[in-house]
C-alpha cells in the first residue's frame, strides 16, 4: 500500500529544458515494514522513457548514523526492461535540497552490503506491484498524467 503520496513537476536536470514528473511516498509493506521512494518519471526524445528511484533507508554505518539513500536507475530497450543500482551523481536528486541531509550510498557500497543489493531489488519489485501508475509510464506508449 502507498501512502503520502505527493507528485510534481520539475525540470530535467540534464539541461534538455524537459519537464518531468516526481512522484514521493511511503511504500508500507510486510508486518510493519515501511519505505520512503522517490520516482523521476523522464523521458528524452520521443520514446527514451526512464524512471529514477531513491528508497530510503536507515543509517548502514556505525560512524554515519545519517539515513542512506540507494539510487536505482530503470529504462525500456525494445521489448526489455534494463534496472540498475547507480550511483547518485547519475541521478537527478543529486544536488536536491531535500536529500542533502541523506548519505547516497554508491553503487559499491549497495553490493558490499549483506543482502543489500537483494533488498534494494526486492524493494523495486515491491514498488512494481503497488504503483501500477508509475510502471504504466515505462511501460506503456503513454505519458504519465
Amino acid at each position: 500500500m502507498i501512502e503520502n503520496e505527493e507528485t510534481w513537476k520539475s525540470i530535467c536536470p540534464c539541461g534538455c529544458g524537459n519537464e518531468y514528473t516526481s512522484i514521493s511516498g511511503t511504500l508500507k509493506y510486510g508486518n510493519d515494514s515501511e519505505l520512503d521512494f522517490l520516482a523521476a518519471l523522464m523521458m528524452h526524445g520521443e520514446r527514451n522513457k526512464h524512471i529514477w528511484f531513491s528508497f530510503m533507508t536507515g543509517s548502514w554505518f556505525e560512524d554515519d548514523a545519517r539515513d542512506c539513500v540507494i539510487t536505482i536507475h530503470t529504462w525500456r530497450d525494445g521489448d526489455n526492461v534494463n534496472t540498475n543500482v547507480e550511483d547518485a551523481e547519475e541521478s537527478p536528486w543529486k544536488k536536491s535540497e531535500l536529500l542533502k541531509k541523506m548519505r547516497f550510498l554508491s553503487r559499491d557500497e549497495v553490493a558490499s552490503q549483506e543482502g543489500g543489493k537483494e533488498w534494494a531489488y526486492d524493494c523495486y519489485d515491491l514498488l512494481a506491484a503497488n504503483h501500477k501508475d508509475i510502471y504504466g509510464f515505462l511501460l506503456e506508449d503513454k505519458d504519465f498524467a
